[in-house]
């Protein structure tokens, strides 16, 4: 006897090739139910038939912030965004009230530049802060006082160095008299002390000017070890800082001329007499007196 063939096996369709899907259930035509079933088929491609991968959740990305913290960015949370600006804005609030404070209270220059170097190198938590006078006679920023400190290197190469107008960070704020922040050192290449901060671990630096009559009669910077990413409310409340110094010192420098004069006029041995315009003395000054 022939030996019995095997079953045939249903080959797969190839790719780019139709699948046919047969009904389990037969359906007859309307017009003859008498026809024979008829097979219900599907056609369906092998794109059709390939299941879609699962889309995978989309992942919120906080939005970046300049802000003056040195959190890392990339890796804050949102919380730890909004506790960098409520820290920010305690700390802005901080300098300017305090530093409005000394300044107003401040009856010496050299007692309004000290008190606002260390108010505002505290409120921030900086390194280091330093008063540069100009030297009307060389044109050239010197070394006058300081607040906090780097390293000894840092320190004696502050007290003997000078800047010309746009020079190092004193003397672009000189030119520009505007505030000049520095996110990191290595930028200044012609300021005598930058290696040494960075050396030191210093990473960031500013300075404004301070303005009195229209010209720029000196400059405060301040450096700190963090990477800053300054914020324009802080870069605004620096500015204020700055202008409320000038505006002061200005007013202090008026006063001290004042006074002066009037020194002057009551030591000098020449009768010096003052009369309104109804003759009657309104100054005279001990000389006279005599």
């Amino acid at each position: 006897m022939p030996e019995p063939l095997p079953p045939e096996v249903p080959s797969s369709p190839r790719d780019g090739e139709a699948e046919e899907i047969r009904s389990s259930e037969p359906t007859t035509s309307a017009a003859d139910p008498q026809d024979a079933p008829v097979t219900k088929t599907r056609i369906r491609s092998r794109a059709q038939r390939t299941a879609a991968p699962e889309k995978a959740p989309m992942s919120r990305v906080s939005r970046s912030r300049t802000t003056s913290s040195a959190l890392p960015l990339a890796e804050s949370t949102p919380s730890d965004l909004l506790r960098a600006e409520l820290d920010e804005a305690r700390s802005n609030a901080q300098a300017l009230s305090e530093s409005i404070g000394v300044i107003t209270r401040s009856r010496t220059i050299e007692g309004i530049l000290q008190s606002t170097l260390e108010v505002v190198r505290q409120a921030f938590g900086w390194l280091y802060g330093s008063y540069w006078k100009l030297d009307q006679d060389r044109r050239l920023l010197v070394f006058s006082q300081e607040s906090g400190s780097v390293d000894e290197e840092f320190r004696q190469t502050s007290r003997t160095a000078t800047f010309r107008e746009g020079i190092g960070l004193n003397g672009r704020a000189w030119q520009r008299r505007d505030l000049v922040f520095v996110p990191d050192l290595a930028e200044l290449t012609d300021c005598v002390r930058a290696p040494l901060a960075r050396r030191a671990g210093v990473r960031s630096g500013l300075a404004f000017p301070i303005v009195v009559k229209g010209e720029v009669v000196g400059t405060l910077d301040f450096f700190t070890d963090q990477a800053l990413q300054m914020s324009q409310e802080r870069l605004d409340v620096l500015r204020t800082i700055s202008r409320t110094m000038s505006d002061k010192i200005e007013n202090l420098g008026r006063q001290l001329e004042q006074t002066r004069v009037t020194r002057m006029i009551e030591n000098t041995n020449v009768n010096i007499i003052y009369v309104d315009t109804d003759l009657r003395v309104r100054f005279m000054n001990p000389a006279a007196e005599r």
